[in-house]
């Protein structure tokens, strides 16, 4: 049985990345109510709702939920959120179809013995769908008090996105970015759909400006994150 315990990190004065176990998600303090980033795991909304309890909120709070991409561990849990009162829910057009349970999820892994040992219990990860409210398109400012900007990295999955906050510094990059031995490395060869796009999408990350980058199942990086992203894409080359 895994033990968990609430982990906070403070990315900047309005953004913490929050972690559930296995995955995490981020947190953005807004004047029209706090913003998510991903939902978790199906089971990970009580290990949600006590870490925002230790921020003083919880899961009814909520005002929005932005989706990075359709995998289960990003998703799993916005149907909970939205039973707790989230009204708006946004995803990319090309993974909504997914999220919302129009289209089956496909196999997650991709190298074929994994694929073949691993795909048939998918749909045991599987939260319940939700309609979104928002399709995104990827280069548009959500318009919160906290503006937002979307960026359409495919590749981890057909609909994968960043999210940028330009007040706070701060690059969301969900799995669009990993870590491999310590050190910051590309999206996941085994569980990304398209390995090769997902590499080249990476470069509209050096257009934009942040000093924090929140990677979704390690550590943030807390400095230089830009420059950090720019050196990782230029040894690539």
């Amino acid at each position: 049985m895994m033990i968990w315990k609430p982990s906070i990190f403070q990315l900047s004065e309005n953004v913490h990345q929050i972690n559930l176990g296995g995955t995490s998600v981020v947190l953005i303090e807004n004047a029209e109510g706090p913003i998510l980033v991903d939902a978790g795991f199906k089971w990970s909304a009580k290990a949600l709702n006590t870490s925002l309890n230790l921020l003083d909120y919880e899961l009814a709070d909520i005002s929005s939920l932005l989706m990075t991409h359709f995998h289960p561990d990003h998703t799993g849990a916005a149907s909970v959120l939205v039973e707790n009162g989230v009204k708006e829910t946004a995803i990319h057009r090309l993974d909504a179809p997914i999220v919302s349970g129009k289209q089956n999820m496909p196999g997650l892994m991709v190298t074929p013995v994994l694929k073949w040992l691993t795909n048939p219990v998918t749909k045991y990860l599987v939260g319940n769908p939700v309609e979104p409210t928002t399709l995104l398109q990827g280069g548009e400012t959500l318009k919160f008090p906290i503006p937002i900007n979307v960026i359409h990295t495919p590749g981890h999955t057909l609909g994968s996105v960043c999210y940028h906050l330009p007040t706070e510094g701060v690059l969301i990059a969900g799995d669009a970015l990993s870590k491999r031995f310590n050190r910051l490395s590309g999206p996941s060869k085994v569980w990304s759909q398209d390995w090769a796009q997902g590499i080249d999408s990476l470069s509209q990350l050096t257009a934009f400006d942040y000093d924090v980058v929140c990677l979704s199942h390690f550590n943030p990086i807390m400095e230089s994150g830009k420059k950090k992203v720019k050196d990782f894409i230029d040894g690539l080359r």
